[in-house]
């Protein structure tokens, strides 16, 4: 950038021009920005490609270090979506997507970007929206207790013979108890 450019004088600018960029209701298609940036670099050799720009750009929010070899985007917020959902949907490789999007910063603003795009675009694979109902569903006070309740009690076939043993034990204990009790409480 040259130093009369405003964003390198006002560096929150910048900050505030990324934030625009990624919001949905602001996206050009991905191919009509490299066609205007194609037909204004045609005369100069060796420049990176638009997709390369971009994931420059945007580096910080790319959390898994993608490259762009590869990569089809459809605009900006696709890439950020392509960032932050899980690689096993485009590699074939398992990874924690719960890891990624707790490292994020800004996430709300980002999140809801990507679940609107993912409902109106992705009717079969929202795997952030997903993820976020499966948070959702976990952060109720119930559902974490039993949760915990199922992984501590229940996790192997031995804690599990355990468990339903003693749990047939408190109950026949306690209907013992009651008839040992209500011969008494009839008598009188």
């Amino acid at each position: 950038m040259e130093r009369k450019d405003p964003l390198y004088l006002k560096p929150w600018l910048a900050e505030d021009v990324a934030q625009d960029l990624i919001l949905l209701e602001n996206q050009l298609p991905f191919f009509v920005l490299e066609g205007l940036y194609n037909l204004a670099t045609s005369k100069y050799a060796g420049l990176p490609s638009f997709l390369e720009i971009s994931f420059k750009y945007f580096e910080d929010l790319n959390p898994l270090k993608i490259e762009p070899e590869g990569v089809s985007v459809r605009h900006f917020t696709d890439l950020l979506r392509i960032y932050y959902s899980s690689p096993s949907q485009r590699l074939k490789k398992r990874s924690p997507i719960g890891t990624i999007l707790e490292h994020l910063y800004k996430t709300e603003s980002h999140l809801r970007n990507i679940v609107a795009f993912e409902q109106a675009h992705f009717s079969v694979e929202t795997y952030i929206s997903n993820y976020l109902k499966l948070n959702e569903f976990y952060g109720k006070p119930m559902n974490k207790w039993k949760a915990g309740f199922i992984h501590d009690y229940f996790n192997t076939s031995v804690k599990t013979a355990t468990s339903i043993n003693a749990i047939v034990l408190i109950v026949l204990t306690f209907v013992q108890t009651v008839c040992s009790i209500y011969p008494l409480v009839q008598g009188n």
